[in-house]
């Protein structure tokens, strides 16, 4: 279990690092042998502690109501994940209102993500709605961006989510002034 509370603390320090999330949004999750550990209801992902973290699995129900809102979303991905990643990375998020998926201008971005699909949702935020869409979707890839609500990024650690989340920020940080300028034009 240490194992794993390190990987939640060193994915919350890059995520500060590379600015993608604010305040007190966002959520990771990991599939562990019994169950889940999740990021508690209101945790600050830019400076995550170990007392953030929550253990669900046999016999710890009591604890769901701490857990992120988002804990049926985690639940229904890490059936076929390892982690669940979501942020609300700044440059990702603007690109949800302008395209319907962002293709990375950049070669590892576009190797490592192909074209990223943007989910226009009625509940966009811990819905079940969400929760289909991301067991759809993210078996086909490992990122997507919710329209107005950010990216979610599955894969078999937090640090590989953590890579995927940061390539695709980076991708949009690259688009963004092409498309500002008008030279891209809507993927």
């Amino acid at each position: 279990m240490e194992r794993f509370i390190r990987e939640f603390i060193k994915v919350s320090r890059l995520l500060n690092a590379e600015n993608l999330t604010f305040g007190y949004t966002g959520n990771m999750s990991r599939r562990v042998k019994d169950g889940l550990i999740i990021t508690r209801r209101g945790a600050n992902l830019r400076a995550l502690e170990p007392e953030d973290l929550i253990f669900i699995g046999p016999g710890r129900e009591v604890l769901e109501p701490y857990a992120s809102s988002e804990l049926p979303v985690h639940r229904e991905v890490l059936k076929s994940a390892g982690a669940l990643l979501h942020c609300h990375a700044p440059a990702s998020l603007e690109l949800s209102y302008l395209l319907d998926r962002i293709v990375p201008p950049d070669y590892e971005g576009l190797k490592a993500l192909g074209r990223v699909p943007v989910l226009s949702l009625k509940e966009p935020s811990a819905s079940r709605e969400l929760a289909e869409a991301l067991k759809k979707h993210l078996k086909e890839r490992g990122c997507l961006v919710v329209r107005a609500h950010g990216l979610f990024c599955a894969a078999g650690s937090l640090e590989e989510a953590f890579y995927l989340a940061s390539l695709l920020e980076s991708s949009s940080r690259l688009l963004l002034p092409k498309l500002r300028g008008g030279s891209l034009g809507a993927s």
